[in-house]
C-alpha cells in the first residue's frame, strides 16, 4: 500500500525522473535486456566494440553487424579500409583479411592481437591518391570490402572496378551527408543499396550502415 502510494506521487511530481528509472531498470539492470545482450553495455564500460563475452566487433550498426555475422564465411576472401577491432572480428569469420591503415601507432597497438589469416598495410593518407586505390594492388579481387577508413568516397569508386560484380561492399556512416555522392554513383553503376540502422557497440547515436551489392553476389541477397 505504501509503496503503490510513494509510485503514485512520484508519477505525479516527477515524471521525468520515473521514466528515467523504468529506462535503467529494464534496459540496463535486466540482464536480457538488448543493451546487454547486444554487447552495448560492455562496450560503453570497456571503451572498445565487443559483445557481451568481450569478443571484438566492428565499430557499426548492430543489425549490419548480425548480417556479417551470417554472411561473411571460410570461402570469403575480405578487404577493409579502416582497421581496428573489426579486423580481429572479420578474421574470424573470413578466409582471409588485408585491411589498410594509415596510423602507425594504431597499427602498432593492434597488430599483435591479430591472427594468422589477418594483415595490416600501411598506406599514408590521401586524398583521391594511393591510399583509396590500396586495393588495386592486391593478388585477388576480395569477395566482400568494408568502406571504414578515409576518404570513403574515392575508395568506393576507385575500388569497384577491380572487383567482379560478386562482390559486396559495406560502407559505414552513410547517415552522414559527405557521402551521399558515393551511393549515388553506385546506383549510377547498377548497384543496389541496403540500409541499416541502428545503435553502434557504445554508441548513443542512431547509425547508418550501407550495403552495396548486385545480384548474384556472394551473399546471396
Amino acid at each position: 500500500m505504501v509503496r503503490n502510494l510513494v509510485k503514485a506521487v512520484a508519477e505525479r511530481t516527477a515524471p521525468a525522473l520515473v521514466t528515467h528509472y523504468r529506462a535503467y531498470d529494464r534496459l540496463v539492470r535486466m540482464e536480457e535486456s538488448y543493451l546487454n545482450t547486444s554487447g552495448w553495455l560492455k562496450s560503453l564500460h570497456e571503451e572498445r566494440p565487443c559483445d557481451d563475452s568481450g569478443a571484438p566487433l566492428p565499430w557499426m550498426a548492430f543489425p549490419m553487424i548480425a548480417l556479417l555475422r551470417e554472411r561473411i564465411t571460410r570461402e570469403h576472401t575480405l578487404f577493409e579500409f579502416g582497421s581496428g577491432f573489426s579486423t580481429e572480428f572479420y578474421a574470424g569469420l573470413a578466409k582471409s583479411v588485408v585491411s589498410i591503415e594509415h596510423d602507425h601507432a594504431w597499427i602498432e597497438r593492434i597488430q599483435d592481437k591479430l591472427p594468422s589469416n589477418a594483415k595490416v598495410q600501411h598506406q599514408p593518407l590521401d586524398s583521391d591518391g594511393e591510399y583509396c586505390r590500396a586495393a588495386q594492388h592486391s593478388d585477388t579481387a576480395p569477395d566482400v570490402v568494408i568502406i571504414d577508413g578515409r576518404d570513403r568516397v574515392n575508395c568506393l569508386k576507385q575500388t569497384v572496378p577491380c572487383c567482379p560484380e560478386t562482390t559486396v561492399f559495406v560502407f559505414d556512416d552513410t547517415h552522414r551527408e559527405k557521402y551521399q555522392d558515393g551511393l549515388a554513383w553506385a546506383t549510377q553503376q547498377d548497384y543496389k543499396l541496403l540500409r541499416f540502422e541502428g545503435l553502434k557497440p557504445g554508441g548513443l547515436e542512431l547509425n547508418q550502415s550501407t550495403l552495396v551489392y548486385k545480384p548474384g553476389n556472394v551473399f546471396g541477397i
